[in-house]
């Protein structure tokens, strides 16, 4: 399970008074689940209006009911590209059989967007580096416009002085930076300088002071050999970046799965080429519901694909994709 480092409060005063009865209780979940200091605030991202929460109290009430359909989608990631312009020494997605390489089509995103007025949160990131399509801020700015919540994960080494303003242009309400460590152990993991990556940490930083951008900057760091690595990175950054969160490496779980995986009646995950699977997990896509070229993402929501694999995690019986999961949430 992630480890709870740290988290930056928001002023209260900046609440919206309307919104505070939502607000007390996401806190009150968060207390069920204080694993992450980041579930308060980010369910209130994820699920700002009271509409929203509905929305996700009826998904979950799906769930708790038993039943193999689910209310509405409202969440997805979504994949610009599957391709990366590193090539870290942890990373599985490096050893995906037959993984075809390609960028999402721009055409795709709209019809994503267009057929799905009620998506309330896109996290566009999945195998492959989201600063690597040079559409990027084009998608950022349409899902922006629409009032959905843009959270992405990012290496980060492909941002400079040119496109780092488009990072606050686009309308990004939160971006997380990867890293394993700081300093040598840094650039033994990702074959580039960690100056690299503090440098365009700082400068974003320095972007989000200067203009008073609420954009959210956060680092996640992922245990690779042991545990002193990331300790350095909470250490260094902490106090500098909004929230620092630490996980296990994927793949790391020893304990069985005993609970139907809440994220099955909530969102869905988009690949580059429109192929949709459950969750980020599943990286090899061994887990197919449908095709966003051909079907609506409600349709393969509560379609037979999507109703089979809830059924089977309703009956404790989980796909080996799963047994890769920290996570239960």
């Amino acid at each position: 399970m992630p480890i709870k480092i740290n988290y930056k409060k928001t002023d209260i005063k900046a609440y919206d008074i309307r919104t505070l009865p939502l607000r007390f209780f996401y806190s009150a979940v968060a207390h069920l689940y204080n694993d992450d200091a980041r579930i308060s605030q980010r369910l209130y991202n994820f699920f700002p209006t009271y509409r929203s929460a509905f929305g996700e109290v009826q998904n979950q009430l799906h769930r708790v009911c038993r039943r193999d359909t689910s209310y509405e989608v409202q969440g997805v990631h979504i994949e610009p590209t599957n391709i990366c312009n590193l090539k870290c020494r942890h990373c599985s997605t490096q050893r995906i059989p037959n993984d075809k390489k390609g960028f999402m089509r721009l055409d795709l995103f709209k019809k994503i967007l267009n057929e799905n007025p009620q998506l309330r949160c896109i996290i566009l990131t999945r195998n492959g580096e989201p600063f690597a399509h040079n559409q990027i801020f084009d998608m950022i700015r349409l899902a922006s416009d629409k009032g959905i919540y843009i959270s992405l994960y990012s290496n980060g080494i492909l941002l400079n002085d040119d496109n780092i303003p488009k990072i606050f242009e686009s309308g990004l309400n939160e971006i997380t930076f990867s890293m394993e460590g700081v300093g040598e152990y840094y650039k033994y993991n990702r074959g580039k300088p960690y100056e690299a990556i503090e440098a365009v940490i700082n400068s974003v930083l320095e972007q989000k002071k200067k203009r008073n951008s609420p954009l959210l900057v956060g680092i996640n760091a992922t245990v690779i050999e042991d545990s002193r690595h990331v300790i350095d990175v909470k250490e260094t950054w902490e106090n500098i970046v909004d929230y620092v969160i630490i996980e296990p490496l994927m793949g790391g779980n020893k304990e069985r799965r005993v609970k139907p995986c809440r994220t099955l009646w909530r969102n869905l995950v988009i690949t580059w080429n429109g192929n949709v699977v459950p969750c980020c997990i599943d990286m090899a896509e061994t887990l197919p519901l449908g095709d966003a070229n051909k079907q609506s993402l409600r349709e393969i929501f509560n379609g037979p694909k999507a109703q089979a694999l809830r059924k089977r995690h309703l009956q404790a019986k989980f796909p080996k994709v799963c047994s890769l999961c920290y996570s239960y949430m």
